[in-house]
C-alpha cells in the first residue's frame, strides 16, 4: 500500500425533525476508484446533533471535503462547521460574500436548477464510467431508481423524486461526488 493516496469525502443532506432524514455518505477515494464506504441515516435529528455527528465522523476519517446541501436548514450547519474547520478568512466591509476556496474542508451547496443539473450530471457520469462503486443499500438504490428528470414548460430541466418519494440519499451521494469533482476539475459553487 506504499504510495497509495487515500482520501475520504463526506456528502450530507440535512433535515430536521420532519419526514425527511439527514443522510451522510462517505466516499473513499483511492487512485481512480471512488467507493461508498459508509451510509448513515438519522431520523428526526436537530441541527446540533447533525453538527456533532459530522464532527465525530471528521475526527474518525479526516475528510478532505465535507459537502453539505445548504439549500435550507443545512445553511446554518455549514456556517458552524466552516467556522470550526475551514481556515479563517479576514473579513472586511468589502468582502462579506466570500466564496469558498480549494483549501476549505466544509463546502455548502445551495441547489438551484442550474447547479443541481451540473452536480447530478457529475454523479451520473461517475456511475456511467464505472468510477463510483456503491453498496447494495436498499434505500440508496431505490432512490437512485426513483430519481427522475422532466423538461418544464419553459424548457428547463427539472430533477426530482416521484410524488411521495424522497431524495435524501441521492442528494447526499451527489454532494459527496461533488467533492470528487472539485478535486479533479475545479469547484462549482452554488
Amino acid at each position: 500500500m506504499d504510495g497509495i493516496s487515500i482520501t475520504y469525502l463526506l456528502g450530507a443532506d440535512l433535515a430536521r425533525l420532519g419526514q425527511d432524514c439527514s443522510v451522510f455518505i462517505i466516499i473513499k477515494q483511492e487512485e481512480e476508484v471512488n467507493k461508498v464506504v459508509f451510509i448513515k441515516e438519522l431520523k428526526k435529528n436537530t441541527m446540533d446533533q447533525a453538527i456533532d455527528y459530522i464532527l465525530y465522523l471528521h475526527n474518525r476519517f479526516s475528510f478532505a471535503k465535507i459537502v453539505c446541501d445548504s439549500t435550507g436548514l443545512g445553511a446554518g450547519v455549514v456556517d458552524v462547521l466552516a467556522k470550526k474547520l475551514n481556515a479563517h478568512k479576514t473579513i472586511n466591509p468589502t468582502n462579506y460574500n466570500q466564496r469558498p476556496n480549494d483549501n476549505d474542508i466544509v463546502v455548502g451547496v445551495t441547489f438551484t436548477q442550474k447547479n443541481k443539473m451540473d452536480i447530478f450530471s457529475n454523479l451520473k457520469l461517475l456511475m456511467e464510467q464505472g468510477k463510483l462503486l456503491i453498496p447494495n443499500n436498499k434505500k440508496l438504490i431505490y432512490q437512485l431508481k426513483d430519481f427522475r428528470y422532466e423538461t418544464t414548460e419553459s424548457g428547463n430541466l427539472k430533477l426530482h423524486h416521484s410524488e411521495g418519494g424522497h431524495d435524501d440519499f441521492v442528494d447526499a451521494l451527489a454532494c459527496a461526488c461533488h467533492g470528487i469533482r472539485g478535486k479533479q476539475v475545479g469547484w462549482f459553487f452554488g
